[in-house]
């Protein structure tokens, strides 16, 4: 029979049936559970307000304007509200460049006040002052700086070091044609010695430390009596040295000075000598 001919047509209603779950208490019996019947989802609520903005502290002035900063002064600018500032906080003011070719002029300070409905900031002490401000007018940066810390307690001065050069000249005396260096208190010293009419060098004996430098002026000073006075500065065959001349070098009117200098390097001893004449040449 064709079900489309009757005025109505009966359907079962099916009845959701609670869930029973089933638990065991502390004596091990069975408990038995029925779980009300979910309902359906309801519609998403509207989405909440936005959080606050977290600590800011990167800003610029809300106008141009005109500085001229000096040290331990004081300025007052408008920047923009709501920001994280905090008296006492370290700042970095910094002028906006027109060009990457404009001057960098900036100045640090520490903020006095700053108001953060208006936007108003005092910056105090300041100072590390870079650059030029010539008052023209210019947006300018404020951030927060490095914090440097507080200097300590300024102790009371050392002794003074030894210089690293001698100011004076020592003066040496040849004995037994022997020069005699002694150890040194300056890493540079310099050094005088007289020799007269058949003065003979032979020997040198360093008492030199290493990466130290001695400067020996040698001077033939008893020309004022005796014009033919001369000195020999003999070669040096010892194992200790290592010279620069390989003949003796004659003192006399015409070349009446010499300079010895003598290093100590890599436990090594190494000897210049350099004839000085009074006619401004060397025959050789």
């Amino acid at each position: 029979m064709d079900r489309n001919h009757y005025l109505f047509s009966l359907n079962k209603k099916i009845i959701p049936q609670p869930v029973t779950s089933i638990k065991y208490n502390t004596n091990n019996a069975k408990v038995f559970i029925q779980k009300g019947l979910d309902g359906q989802e309801g519609p998403q609520g509207p989405t909440g307000c936005s959080g606050k903005d977290g600590d800011r502290f990167c800003t610029k002035t809300i106008n141009k304007i005109s500085l001229t900063p000096t040290e331990n002064s004081l300025v007052i600018i408008n920047v923009e509200p709501g920001l994280a500032y905090i008296s006492g906080n370290s700042v970095i003011v910094s002028e906006v460049p027109n060009s990457i070719n404009s001057n960098l002029n900036t100045f640090e300070g520490t903020i006095q006040y700053y108001n953060q409905a208006s936007g108003q900031i005092v910056i105090k002490d300041i100072t590390n002052i870079h650059g030029y401000f010539n008052g023209e007018q210019h947006y300018y940066h404020v951030n927060l700086d490095g914090i440097d810390g507080a200097p300590g307690e300024q102790g009371p001065p050392g002794p003074t070091g030894p210089s690293n050069i001698s100011e004076t000249s020592i003066s040496l005396t040849l004995l037994n044609s022997t020069i005699n260096i002694p150890e040194q208190l300056n890493p540079i010293t310099y050094y005088t010695i007289n020799v007269n009419n058949n003065d003979e060098i032979r020997y040198i004996q360093s008492n030199l430390q290493n990466n130290h430098f001695a400067i020996i002026l040698i001077e033939l000073s008893d020309l004022q009596y005796n014009e033919n006075s001369t000195a020999t500065i003999f070669t040096m065959y010892d194992a200790n040295l290592i010279i620069n001349y390989n003949k003796n070098i004659i003192l006399n009117h015409d070349s009446p000075f010499a300079i010895f200098k003598i290093y100590k390097m890599n436990d090594n001893i190494f000897l210049e000598c350099v004839s000085y004449y009074r006619n401004n040449f060397i025959s050789l």
